[in-house]
């Protein structure tokens, strides 16, 4: 039973985090649409927190999904492998997207001086 409730717990986590990285938020954006101060809670639920009913309800509304699809899930691996090359290609775009803001303040430095 217990390995069960561990299996549950940490497929809700990484449906959640699943659910986040396709929409493209990050935790700060997730919690901000969550009426949440830090991104801290977002990170607890993503690394196992056990949540309540109202915090799941929360989650479902601002990631638009029905609380439900935090329990939907067949094989742990298959959906652990999933979530981390999501995490990666989010990372990825977001490293790049960073990039590309600094250039663009260069190249307006550059053509202001």
């Amino acid at each position: 039973m217990l390995l069960k409730s561990i299996a549950y717990k940490n497929g809700e986590a990484l449906l959640v985090k699943y659910f986040r990285l396709l929409r493209n938020l990050s935790q700060d954006e997730l919690a901000e649409a969550c009426n949440w101060k830090s991104k801290t809670f977002v990170s607890d639920i993503e690394n196992g927190k056990n949540i309540s009913r109202d915090t799941r309800l929360l989650l479902a509304t601002a990631l638009q999904v029905e609380p439900w699809e935090f329990c939907k899930f067949d094989d742990l691996d298959k959906l652990r492998d999933t979530v981390e090359k999501m995490d990666a290609a989010f990372k990825k775009k977001r490293a790049e997207a960073k990039r590309q803001r600094r250039k663009k303040k260069v190249f307006r430095k550059r053509k202001v001086g």
